[in-house]
């Protein structure tokens, strides 16, 4: 039924979850094969089926060791909420640990663009024009533009020690560049290397200026030493996983 759906689901998208929907699958179908006959008597050959009553006669020791383990899966499942919320707070390993520029988080607009000193109008089909980019609250920017990606066709899932290789944001995604980054801030200096297994030899080298809450000017050099300039202003959105479903919201 449904758990079927599910493993084949996961086999089909490559979900990562085909060992765990498998075992759920023999769970389910260990405890349809008890009552497997009947429901072949009653829906099948619509006869008359008497209902299981089945009761089984526990045994005081066993109803004490029922209590026993009853307890200790409690305590299990309270020691594993408090720690996968604890894992999500502070030591989320989808996610990179190290945490952003601070005062750049935010969706940011091109407003002007220049490569190798040579200004590019916005476009959409201009595969050097950045189009769009994106601050992180982590240290992750992702640049949007019309340059062909190769894919990363992982599902992103397993835990990585380097932020480089928490894959979770960039995999399968093709029309943004997403880049892990250290940030120099005594000179005021980003190092951007693409998180995309197959593009890793792309990197910029950036000078970043923050003029005010809501302009960054970056400018420097990529793994080409062709020089980069960009005006990034930043544009106020609304996400309504933050905003919440039951409040008013205007757009």
């Amino acid at each position: 039924g449904f758990t079927g759906n599910v493993i084949v689901a996961n086999l089909a998208y490559n979900a990562g979850q085909e060992v765990y929907s498998s075992y759920l699958t023999v769970i389910a179908a260990v405890l349809f094969a008890y009552d497997a006959p009947r429901l072949y008597r009653l829906i099948i050959l619509q006869k008359y089926t008497i209902a299981n009553k089945f009761q089984p006669n526990i045994s005081r020791h066993f109803k004490t060791i029922r209590l026993v383990l009853k307890t200790v899966a409690v305590l299990f499942l309270l020691v594993l909420g408090f720690s996968t919320y604890a894992n999500y707070k502070y030591h989320p390993y989808k996610i990179p640990q190290t945490s952003g520029l601070k005062g750049t988080y935010g969706y940011y607009n091109v407003r002007e663009f220049k490569l190798n000193n040579q200004i590019i109008p916005y476009s959409r089909t201009d595969t050097n024009r950045w189009q769009n980019v994106v601050f992180e609250k982590w240290a992750t920017i992702s640049i949007k533009s019309a340059k062909p990606i190769r894919l990363d066709s992982s599902n992103g899932e397993g835990f990585h020690p380097l932020d480089i290789d928490r894959n979770y944001e960039s995999a399968g995604v093709g029309d943004r560049r997403y880049f892990a980054y250290s940030a120099d801030t005594v000179s005021h200096i980003l190092a951007l290397r693409n998180k995309n297994k197959n593009h890793k030899t792309e990197q910029y080298q950036l000078k970043y200026e923050i003029l005010n809450d809501s302009t960054i000017i970056l400018k420097g050099l990529n793994e080409q030493k062709d020089s980069v300039y960009a005006v990034l202003e930043r544009i106020t959105r609304k996400y309504m996983l933050y905003e919440g479903r039951r409040k008013p919201v205007k757009l």
